[in-house]
């Protein structure tokens, strides 16, 4: 589609140029390849910024729904200290009277316990919504980083075709905002808790699937705590190693993150512990 529409800005002229000069020939095809590849990594580059975009956005929701249950933990914790006092017992009219009383230090007990009911339930929608928001941007970076890395192979091919000064500044533009993606993605991918290891998404995990590599790697010594629905936090008791595992039931797919470890745990390590466990469940569900 291309070469037709420079044929023709070019004229009729430059068409039998093209057909009878080899050196206009490999010009023009030269020209045409560098357009493309520079084309394919504009749209590359924005795929993974409108991505990297989303994945920051709703990181900033998770954070903030995690702040929120923070808080009411805090004032859960307050709450439950106020409800150990003994509560006063309930105090009875004379017998003359129909009506009975509560003392007030009962009835504040008691409103107190309500307090706590409330406040629990809300810390637990607050890190509901946290773990979906965690999930989403976790998701969307995946998205990012995959287009990062096709703009990164386009913009190879835009350095090699690039041959006048304006299209060398092309490729090192498209170089230089790769880089700089990339970092942002490792931050973000930090802030979400991947620590230096990343983190690894598998396919095919069904509920099944997913009950079976938890039994599996309570097996192994490991301590797998459910904290809301779908989100997993596992201490492997080794090395200060914690890990967070999302499981996405639509798509069949765990996400598993390094949220801490010791600075002489290598990453490989880590991941050699899980891997293997998680394989064998997969394999023989």
């Amino acid at each position: 589609m291309l070469l037709p529409v420079l044929l023709i800005a070019l004229g009729l002229g430059a068409f039998a140029a093209y057909e009878l000069s080899p050196k206009t020939q490999t010009w023009v095809d030269d020209h045409l390849s560098h357009a493309k590849a520079a084309n394919d990594a504009a749209t590359a580059h924005k795929i993974a910024e409108d991505s990297l975009r989303n994945a920051a956005a709703w990181a900033a929701i998770a954070a903030n729904e995690r702040s929120r249950a923070d808080a009411q933990q805090a004032s859960l914790r307050r709450l439950q200290e106020q409800v150990a006092v003994p509560i006063v017992p309930t105090t009875t009219a004379p017998a003359s009277s129909p009506i009975a009383t509560t003392s007030p230090a009962t009835a504040a007990a008691q409103a107190t316990q309500t307090q706590v009911v409330a406040t629990v339930q809300s810390a637990a929608n607050s890190q509901q919504k946290a773990a979906d928001a965690e999930q989403a941007s976790i998701q969307h970076t995946q998205v990012a980083t995959a287009a990062n890395q096709v703009a990164a192979e386009k913009t190879v091919e835009v350095a090699k075709t690039a041959k006048t000064e304006p299209q060398k500044q092309v490729a090192a533009d498209s170089a230089s905002a790769v880089i700089d993606r990339q970092n942002r993605i490792a931050a973000l991918l930090k802030q979400l808790g991947t620590g230096e290891c990343g983190m690894r998404p598998y396919k095919g995990v069904t509920a099944k699937v997913k009950d079976a590599l938890i039994a599996k790697l309570r097996s192994k010594g490991m301590k797998v705590t459910t904290t809301v629905t779908n989100l997993f936090d596992i201490d492997a008791h080794k090395a200060d190693v914690k890990l967070r595992a999302l499981w996405e039931p639509g798509t069949g797919t765990i996400y598993i993150i390094v949220s801490n470890k010791a600075w002489y745990a290598p990453c490989d390590s880590i991941w050699s512990e899980i891997e293997p466990a998680l394989k064998e469940v997969v394999a023989s569900a």
